[in-house]
């Protein structure tokens, strides 16, 4: 999501938290006094449902604009996996997979969370098989994050759970802890619970500026995951191990799978792609599963393992940290007995 529209969506909350405070202050002294609770109330709500869905929409435009590259077997079944777990969501799974026999990935079952805590958002990214390894470090480290995680404090808005408290003291993962704040908070609200602390105006502008400082530091960190993937046509080919790593003399031997409803010719250029560089591959050879030297193209849902050339490195060890790609015409990806995964 560029900057634009996320400063597009978060003013229009500093605009209505500032509205209600212009409410508030025409108010009487006895209104002020029941006007508190409803103001916390809206202003509330307002921050944690701005959370909620711009979280959601900067993780699903993401997929969107990179699921070509992003989407293989393991997704898929992480994805099934995760909805079936869910009974709201698996009876309007069922529900699509009977009336039109094909698996539509929405935003709705990617992203489902009522209780948007970060440890939720690492569940949905996992999902997608994003690297959480420098998540916490990449937004604690930014240097807004920081001097607005500084502000709540001066005005005394801490965590109020034990842990999250703890959490805070110790100066680790403190910004998660404020989000688990504000959805405590918000699940008070909706439950019919009375809030521990009335906040004012003042300090909901504080929670604002944080918010909107996390929400810009997460999105940067979906753009530094995906800087140098490829988009659009490109299409991702699973390896399931290294037969042979390459050197200067020798090419490397790759077991494949093609879980596309692509035929890839066999004069196809590949791409491989580590540390988000993409080099081409070049494909020498092709042999079937019994080890027999085909001239054929690659077949949809058949395994197969290629002699490739590349610039790149391959080692028995990588396969984990490499993925390969191709470059293809056609939108939809799985059209096998007439089922379909939609993209």
């Amino acid at each position: 999501m560029d900057d634009k529209e996320l400063i597009s969506q978060i003013s229009k909350v500093k605009t209505n938290i500032e509205f209600n405070q212009r409410i508030f202050e025409n108010l009487s002294s006895k209104e002020k006094q029941e006007y508190k609770k409803i103001l916390h109330k809206n202003n509330l709500l307002e921050i944690y449902t701005f959370w909620e869905n711009i979280i959601k929409d900067i993780i699903f435009s993401t997929f969107q604009e990179y699921k070509t590259s992003i989407l293989n077997s393991k997704v898929l079944s992480n994805y099934i996996i995760d909805v079936h777990n869910k009974r709201y969501l698996r009876d309007a799974f069922h529900q699509e997979l009977v009336e039109k026999n094909s698996i539509k990935i929405s935003k709705d079952m990617l992203c489902a969370s009522n209780n948007l805590t970060f440890e939720e958002i690492k569940k949905i990214l996992k999902k997608i098989e994003f690297n959480l390894e420098n998540l916490s470090e990449f937004i604690n480290s930014d240097n807004r994050i920081i001097e607005s995680m500084e502000e709540l404090k001066k005005n005394d808005i801490i965590p109020l759970n034990s842990s999250d408290t703890d959490i805070v003291k110790n100066n680790k993962d403190t910004c998660f802890a404020y989000v688990n704040l504000i959805v405590e908070e918000r699940n008070k609200i909706a439950h019919g619970s009375a809030s521990d602390e009335i906040y004012n105006s003042e300090k909901f502008l504080l929670i604002y500026d944080f918010i909107y400082n996390l929400v810009r530091c997460f999105n940067n960190y979906l753009i530094y995951c995906t800087t140098g993937l490829p988009k659009t046509n490109f299409r991702n080919l699973y390896i399931v191990e290294v037969i042979r790593s390459n050197n200067s003399d020798t090419n490397a031997i790759l077991c494949i799978k093609n879980l596309s409803g692509h035929i890839i010719s066999k004069n196809t250029t590949l791409y491989i792609c580590i540390d988000n560089i993409l080099k081409p591959a070049y494909i020498k050879e092709i042999r079937t599963e019994d080890k027999v030297k085909t001239n054929e193209d690659i077949q949809p849902f058949t395994s197969y393992s290629i002699e490739v050339y590349t610039e790149i490195p391959i080692r028995k060890n990588s396969v984990a940290k490499k993925k390969l790609y191709y470059k293809a015409n056609r939108i939809k990806i799985i059209n096998s007995s007439d089922f379909q995964l939609e993209m």
